[in-house]
C-alpha cells in the first residue's frame, strides 16, 4: 500500500489526510502542535465563504462547490461548521471591485440584493449611511468555524485511520535521486514514505528546504539549499519568493545555480 507522509495538520493537512484515507491509502500525519492549535493558519474562531470574487466567474463556481463540499462533510461528520449568514458588501462607488461582484452574480444566476443607503441602516442600525456610495446583500454566503473544522477534520481522518504524531518538528525533506523518499524529524527520527505532502503553511520556510543557515530577518546571507530537484531556477526562485515572503524574512536579492544538486540564494 501507498504509503504518504503529510507535514502540518491544518485545514490543508488533515483534509488531505481524510481525502487519502477515504481512497484506501496509508497516511501519517506530523504537526509540530496540534491540529487547529492558537498558531495555525487554520486556527482562530471563523473564516469567509464568499461568492464576491470581482468580474471571476471561476472563483464563483469554486466557492459553490466549497460550500456544497462543507454541508456534505457536515452531513458526515454530524456537525455544523458552516453558518450561513449571508454577505453584505459596501463600497464608497457604484464603479467598484463590489459592483463588478455584484453583476457577476447575476451573470451567473445568482440573486444578490441591491440595497440603498438608507435601507443598509435600517436593516444594521450599527452601520452608518456615510459614504456608502453601493450595497448588496447575498443571502448566500456566511462563515466557516475554522478551528472546530480544523480539529472535526483531523478527527476523523484518524478514526478513519490516519496515523497522526504530534508535537514532532518535521527539519526537512528527505530527498533521494530527485525524489522525496520521507521526512526527518528534528528529532533525528526518520519517517520513510513513497510521497510527501507539504502543508506547514508559516512553517514552510523551515520545512520545506534543509538550509545550511538560519533564515533571519534583515540578514544578508549566502544559504545554500539543496536537494530539491528545481530544474530550472526561475522556478525555483518563484518559489523561494512565495515562501520567504511568507516568512517575513526579506526579500530575495540573487538567484545562483551552483550545479545540479545546489543553489545559492543571497537575501
Amino acid at each position: 500500500m501507498t504509503h504518504v507522509v503529510i507535514v502540518g495538520a491544518g485545514i490543508y493537512g488533515a483534509g488531505t489526510a481524510l481525502a487519502l484515507r477515504d481512497a484506501g491509502v496509508d497516511v501519517t500525519v506530523v504537526e509540530a502542535r496540534t491540529p487547529g492549535h492558537a498558531w495555525a493558519g487554520s486556527g482562530g474562531l471563523s473564516r469567509v465563504l464568499r461568492y464576491e470574487y470581482g468580474r471571476d466567474l471561476l472563483y464563483v463556481r469554486l466557492a459553490a462547490l466549497a460550500r456544497d463540499a462543507w454541508r456534505a462533510l457536515e452531513a458526515r461528520l454530524g456537525v455544523t461548521l458552516y453558518h450561513e449568514t449571508g454577505i453584505l458588501t459596501l463600497a464608497a462607488s457604484a464603479s467598484s471591485w463590489e459592483r463588478e461582484s455584484f453583476d457577476a452574480l447575476v451573470a451567473a444566476g445568482y440573486h444578490p440584493e441591491p440595497l440603498s443607503a438608507a435601507e443598509v441602516t435600517r436593516r444594521w442600525p450599527v452601520i452608518s449611511a456615510d459614504g456608502i456610495g453601493f450595497a448588496a446583500y447575498h443571502a448566500i454566503g456566511g462563515f466557516i468555524a475554522a478551528r472546530r473544522a480544523t480539529e472535526a477534520i483531523a478527527a476523523t481522518a484518524e478514526s478513519a485511520g490516519a496515523r497522526f504524531v504530534r508535537g514532532a518538528a518535521v527539519a526537512g525533506v528527505v530527498v533521494e535521486h530527485g525524489r522525496a523518499q520521507g521526512v526527518q524529524l528534528a528529532s533525528g527520527e526518520r519517517i520513510a514514505a513513497d510521497a510527501v505532502v507539504l502543508a506547514p503553511g508559516a512553517w514552510a520556510a523551515a520545512t520545506l528546504f534543509n538550509c545550511t543557515g538560519k533564515l533571519g530577518k534583515g540578514q544578508d546571507r549566502d544559504l545554500e539549499l539543496t536537494g530539491h530537484g528545481f530544474e530550472r531556477a526561475r522556478d525555483f526562485g518563484r518559489l523561494l519568493d512565495e515562501v520567504v515572503g511568507r516568512a517575513s524574512v526579506g526579500r530575495i536579492d540573487e538567484l545562483e545555480v551552483v550545479d545540479d544538486d545546489e543553489t545559492e540564494v543571497f537575501l
